[in-house]
């Protein structure tokens, strides 16, 4: 009997590292698609945040005289600071990595431009704004596919939040 069970044996001894070498490459993609789709969240999350942070700024009494909703150049330069470095000035290191967000800025309701400002609140109305911040996501490994594949995995992002002004 010992014999018997020497011969399987010595039949199954390399099977183990066979298998180990055809699944590795699937386990590997699959940590790496792992890896993407955390990073494309992060990256949402934190221009998401972004935007929310600028569109309070802009429709406060931060940014704004009253509550006219007077929206300025300047204004809408520290509102993007604040979505592309996290602050309303201007630092070396930005929240994300490639491309810097573009922020648009909507008034809901009736609004006029007068000498590049744009004024979203008339006097007796509700006014509120929309913000949106678009993002040109790269993923970790978007460089090296492109170069091999030929595809473009850029992943466009939009993030669009409304603040009412205070």
């Amino acid at each position: 009997m010992n014999r018997r069970y020497e011969k399987t044996t010595n039949k199954q001894r390399g099977v183990a590292i066979i298998e180990f070498t055809l699944a590795l490459p699937f386990m590997v993609l699959a940590f790496v698609a792992i890896a993407e789709i955390g990073s494309a969240f992060y990256s949402y999350a934190t221009l998401n945040k972004a935007l929310i942070d600028a569109a309070r700024f802009l429709s406060t009494g931060t940014a704004n005289v009253g509550t006219t909703g007077k929206i300025t150049a300047a204004n809408l330069t520290t509102a993007t600071n604040l979505i592309v470095y996290g602050n309303p000035a201007v630092q070396a290191k930005p929240l994300l990595s490639g491309a810097s967000p573009v922020l648009t800025v909507v008034c809901v309701g009736s609004s006029y431009t007068s000498g590049g400002v744009l004024y979203c609140n008339q006097a007796g109305t509700y006014q509120t704004m929309r913000a949106t911040a678009t993002y040109a996501h790269a993923p970790i490994l978007g460089t090296t596919l492109k170069n091999l594949s030929g595809v473009d995995l850029t992943i466009n992002m939009t993030a669009e939040t409304t603040m009412p002004f205070e």
